[in-house]
């Protein structure tokens, strides 16, 4: 039986949660499969807090909204004062059209709608979700900090974020956490990142620390899958990546054999060893997995067990890539200087959209993915044709006035430029015509 839970300190602005969090993203339809009876998942999440896992890890992109609105329902019968609350904005879309947004506007409406879906008065950690390479950083920062001044939310952090970014937005308003994929199977981020949260004072908050579950099941997990999980697609669990990945498994539960504990309690245990102001948040559906995570709190590891796992699972041991594509080009972008920011041209939720016919049978992805890069617009939607492909591109006005990019690529029939109205909102008509300059 695992002893009592005890408190960390998260960051340097006062801030401690559990060693150990529940990420709540599974409780409700997720990239992991339907839905769970919701009587069953507050009851998860009651078991928890009870036994000592009081920081809980939630975001109005899972559900979507599903998932805040159930912790709502599950803090009813709870001390409110007794959690550590974290949630998470900035994801708008990942399907059809990737959208992450991080205006001042957007960055407020969201926390009023998570504070109404929460039902509480406070969020005590609101995380970026994704960055907007879009928008500079201190602009999301200046509307997070007043956020906090009101009380709405006592500490930030950001999620996926690269060390030029952390320590900018840090400079705006503290930093408390950085959430980022850190594990055995992930350790990408020890390079920069990690120091730069060391240098600076910042807790990290590790997600998926059991490898997207692979800790706990090894090459079994795909056989349970059920048809709904995205998980399926996770480059690691392909063909020959899995089989080379089930090999490294194997190793990893000899050592976790040697120790008397399981697995995932020992991919545990590894992160929970890595020093102060780390908090691992591993999600689950089942009482039993749950159980076994906390248990792994009393696992002890030795610094020659930890060369030894480190040994097995060096940064580059595991094949594939950790995250799908499109979810890996929304990770550590970077976003523009503060001096390129001009508030006359804010309306992001006002599109202009191009639909680029061209003539070729396949796009050129490469020269797709520069220009994208170069114009920070967002990823287009491609629509293949026969003889030819739709290159959907949309981008905000601000975008548009002020890129040089955009000017040079396209331009714009001003027959049917967009009217503005006194109220500045942009009177589009049906479709916009564009002319490719080259």
């Amino acid at each position: 039986m695992a002893g009592p839970v005890r408190k960390i300190k998260l960051g340097s602005q006062g801030l401690e949660v559990s060693a150990m969090g529940l990420g709540c993203m599974s409780l409700t339809a997720s990239a992991y499969g339907p839905a769970k009876p919701e009587e069953d998942m507050i009851k998860i999440i009651h078991h928890a807090v009870n036994s000592g896992i009081t920081h809980l890890d939630t975001s109005d992109f899972y559900g979507p909204q599903a998932n805040e609105i159930l912790i709502g329902k599950a803090l009813k019968g709870l001390e409110r004062g007794s959690v550590q609350l974290a949630t998470k904005f900035g994801i708008k879309s990942l399907f059809e059209e990737c959208d992450i947004r991080g205006d001042p506007e957007y960055a407020r409406a969201c926390c009023e709608a998570s504070l109404k879906r929460l039902d509480v008065d406070y969020i005590d950690l609101y995380y970026v979700h994704r960055i907007d390479s879009r928008v500079p950083i201190e602009i999301t920062m200046g509307e997070l900090k007043k956020l906090v001044e009101e009380g709405k939310i006592k500490y930030v952090g950001l999620s996926e974020a690269t060390p030029s970014t952390i320590r900018r937005a840090h400079a705006i308003h503290p930093i408390t956490a950085v959430q980022l994929e850190w594990s055995l199977w992930t350790r990408v981020h020890e390079e920069e990142v990690i120091p730069t949260c060391r240098e600076l004072g910042i807790g990290i908050v590790p997600y998926s620390p059991l490898g997207s579950g692979f800790f706990a099941l090894g090459p079994k997990l795909t056989e349970a899958m059920p048809d709904e999980d995205l998980r399926k697609y996770n480059p690691r669990f392909q063909g020959e990546n899995l089989e080379h990945n089930k090999n490294l498994f194997e190793r990893i539960h000899e050592l976790a054999r040697k120790k008397g504990c399981t697995p995932s309690q020992l991919a545990l245990a590894w992160l929970v060893h890595q020093g102060t102001g780390v908090c691992p948040i591993p999600g689950t559906s089942r009482m039993e997995n749950l159980n076994q995570n906390i248990g792994a709190l009393s696992v002890k590891l030795s610094p020659q067990d930890m060369a030894e796992l480190e040994s097995i699972a060096a940064a580059d041991a595991f094949k594939g890539s950790r995250l799908s594509p499109t979810i890996l080009a929304l990770s550590n972008v970077e976003t523009p200087p503060l001096s390129s920011w001009n508030s006359r041209y804010t309306t992001i939720e006002h599109q202009f959209v191009i639909i680029y016919t061209v003539k070729t049978g396949n796009p050129n992805f490469l020269d797709i993915n520069r220009f994208v890069k170069r114009t920070r617009i967002r990823p287009p939607i491609i629509t293949l044709h026969h003889r030819h492909f739709d290159l959907h591109l949309s981008f905000s006005m601000e975008s548009f006035l002020t890129n040089n990019q955009l000017h040079s690529r396209f331009k714009l029939d001003h027959r049917r430029t967009p009217s503005i109205d006194h109220q500045n909102n942009i009177k589009a008509p049906k479709w916009q015509k564009f002319h490719d300059s080259n």
